[in-house]
């Protein structure tokens, strides 16, 4: 039954989206699709909890940068965060139909992994969104985990950071695997998603090359706070 109503939902909801996007604010426009997202989560019984580590805010102008967990990590995003969050997603995502579209008006950010000069492109348009007020946001793995762990971080988001000169807000999603993972049919009900902001790293003095040291230290910080998180869901 959730899954039907999320179906049906899908082709009311979006084009209202689309539709608003061409004569609203950018930020009424965050706060519709905040409305769906918290009504996917009501409708499957899911829970979502937010740490906030750091000094981020609404106005802060930063990279947010995620591990990969669930379909759940988009709404998860939105539902935490205070700014106008907009994901860099993959083309692909662009090309289902109503959803697509609905991606490209609410000013989501497409993203071609395998054409590396449409890599470069985009990486220009994640500075731009940032510095006109979007927080844009990376699953800096790629894609999402198999097995609940961290992978490796691809390095081409630090880079994006390090020439924009714009700090890196490392952002922990906590149990999204195990509430809906690659080999669930259904994400589980009853389950809570913890979110957790840690503190924004600057890029200051940092040049394009060292985007791999970045990128490590990153993962290392996030790693740890993953680790240390399911700990204390298991305790709980």
């Amino acid at each position: 039954m959730a899954y039907i109503l999320v179906i049906v939902s899908v082709p009311l909801y979006a084009p209202l989206v689309i539709i608003s996007s061409f004569f609203v604010s950018r930020q009424t426009t965050t706060k519709l699709l905040r409305a769906w997202f918290a009504w996917l989560f009501w409708v499957f019984g899911i829970k979502v909890e937010f740490v906030n580590k750091s000094s981020y805010s609404s106005s802060s102008q930063c990279l947010v940068i995620s591990n990969h967990q669930s379909h759940f990590d988009i709404p998860t995003c939105f539902l935490t965060l205070d700014g106008d969050v907009r994901m860099a997603a993959k083309k692909e995502l662009f090309l289902i139909p109503i959803f697509g579209q609905c991606l490209a008006a609410c000013e989501f950010i497409r993203v071609d992994r395998k054409d590396r000069k449409k890599s470069r492109q985009a990486a220009e348009q994640i500075g731009n969104a940032i510095r006109g007020g979007i927080q844009a946001w990376v699953a800096a793995e790629g894609t999402r985990t198999r097995d609940g762990k961290l992978q490796p971080f691809k390095s081409g988001s630090f880079s994006v950071a390090i020439e924009a000169g714009i700090p890196i807000l490392p952002f922990v999603m906590v149990n999204g695997f195990d509430t809906f993972n690659r080999s669930h049919i259904l994400p589980r009900p009853g389950t809570t998603i913890r979110a957790v902001a840690l503190e924004l790293v600057s890029v200051d003095g940092l040049k394009p090359n060292e985007r791999k040291v970045l990128a490590e230290k990153v993962h290392d910080m996030m790693e740890i706070e993953l680790n240390e998180q399911r700990k204390n869901i298991q305790n709980v």
